[in-house]
């Protein structure tokens, strides 16, 4: 991987996008702007030409930056590039009205912003960026002055801005032709729009990267009671968005063999989350989680992503056999959809949706004492199904632990097993996402870190 580092030597960076806002993350082609800017002020020199145009053409980066920055906003008398006057008196130069103007800059402190590339530059290419990223002195304002760095990198695993179809942060791209529209342009002329691309990006957090990807439900309310529900039918309508948009539908999209059998190996899982644990949780369904395996192949991610997308431009509407209108955009700022909420690591982990059994305990209506004695070794095994160390206690329980949660009997398993729910501890802490128990494909049994047992 190709990896370009860049420290702000005055711990702020200022620029804004067109839109007169604070820019965060740095956008992409402003780091190209500022290579060729380089490139260009020390004779352009022609393997150096190359490099750049071979950057252009790659395919948009990771940005390893925080998912937000604190911001400060303030006016200055600054040279208005986009409204120039040109000197009468037989100059070529313009001369540059001065207006007051807002500026917006934001605090980075000494952590520098890394862009990655997953492409490995050859050893001519390598030098040449070396060169120009130590002759790069400023990223976006003159005011940000910056040491830049490039290299190899081995692996990504972490947090990072990345390329998404259901991102909602539109960063400007490099394209190819950048460099030939400057070399054939005045040099001198103010206000110049170059040519670039728009990509939607979003901050992904977790380990692995990227386990999670959530859709906020925008319209419509759904109960939590009946969350599995809303799953299996928000998988048979992404289907069939797959076969309209004649997209071969895939067996790790359906958990389908091609025969119809149940799929043996890994597949996705639809996990509606719901609003609860919090003082006056309402506990309805606020969006959808699609959580991927350890084990996805980058190519399924891919194909899960071109199908929401696909979705979402036909409206991202769910008709649903309850007769209710459904409406899903891309994620907001609400807790209940911030990967923070499901995966960050703890001990402690309990059911905000009741989880089904792994197998009968008894075929009596109410169990016995004996029978609740079975089912922290039940809870046990659903733990070692899906990929967990075994617990060290286990807590059982039709009431729910969290607040808001609905009580395990008024929930129904698809495989018509006991339904409870639970609450764990691990000998050490585990990230998330967790699901646990036989339906966890359709959300069932999915858990939230806590601090400590009660």
């Amino acid at each position: 991987m190709l990896e370009i580092s860049v420290r702000f030597l005055g711990g702020e960076y200022v620029a804004q996008t067109p839109g007169a806002r604070s820019e965060w993350p740095p956008h992409p082609a402003r780091l190209l702007y500022a290579l060729i800017a380089a490139w260009y002020e020390n004779g352009c020199r022609q393997n150096e030409r190359e490099l750049l145009e071979w950057l252009e053409s790659q395919e948009a980066p990771r940005i390893v930056a925080p998912p937000d920055a604190p911001d400060e906003t303030y006016e200055a008398w600054l040279p208005m590039n986009s409204v120039p006057t040109w000197d009468k008196k037989g100059g070529k130069r313009p001369t540059l009205p001065r207006a007051r103007k807002a500026r917006s800059s934001r605090y980075v402190g000494d952590t520098p912003v890394r862009f990655v590339w997953d492409v490995d530059a050859t050893a001519e290419h390598e030098s040449a960026l070396r060169d120009l990223c130590r002759r790069c002195t400023r990223l976006g304002s003159a005011e940000s002055l910056v040491a830049m760095h490039a290299g190899r990198r081995a692996d990504l695993h972490g947090p990072a801005w990345r390329p998404s179809a259901l991102g909602t942060t539109t960063l400007r791209t490099p394209v190819p032709g950048i460099v030939d529209a400057i070399a054939a342009s005045d040099a001198l002329l103010p206000g110049r729009v170059l040519p670039c691309d728009w990509r939607a990006y979003r901050w992904i957090s977790g380990r692995p990267p990227g386990r999670m990807l959530t859709v906020g439900l925008t319209r419509g309310n759904w109960p939590v009671e009946h969350a599995p529900a809303l799953a299996a039918q928000l998988r048979q309508a992404l289907v069939a968005v797959a076969e309209a948009e004649h997209l071969s539908v895939r067996p790790f999209l359906t958990g389908r063999d091609e025969d119809g059998s149940p799929l043996r190996g890994s597949h996705l899982h639809f996990c509606p989350l719901p609003h609860v644990g919090f003082r006056g949780a309402i506990g309805s369904v606020l969006g959808v989680s699609f959580i991927f395996p350890p084990e996805t192949d980058e190519s399924d991610r891919a194909y899960v992503e071109r199908v929401i997308a696909a979705w979402f431009v036909r409206g991202g509407e769910l008709e649903t056999k309850a007769l209710r209108l459904l409406s899903f955009g891309p994620a907001d700022a609400r807790r209940t959809l911030a990967d923070e909420r499901w995966c960050r690591g703890a001990t402690v982990w309990q059911t905000v949706v009741p989880m089904e059994l792994p197998r009968h305990v008894a075929r009596r209506r109410e169990w016995n004492r004996n029978d609740w004695n079975r089912i922290p070794a039940e809870i046990a095994l659903a733990c070692s199904q899906a990929g967990l160390p075994p617990p060290a206690e286990v807590v059982a329980s039709n009431t729910a632990f969290a607040i808001g949660s609905p009580n395990s009997r008024t929930v129904r398993g698809p495989h018509r097993r006991p339904v409870v729910h639970a609450r764990v501890l691990f000998p050490h802490a585990i990230d998330g996402p967790i699901v646990v128990g036989a339906g966890r494909h359709l959300g069932y049994g999915l858990m939230e870190p806590v601090e400590a047992l009660s």
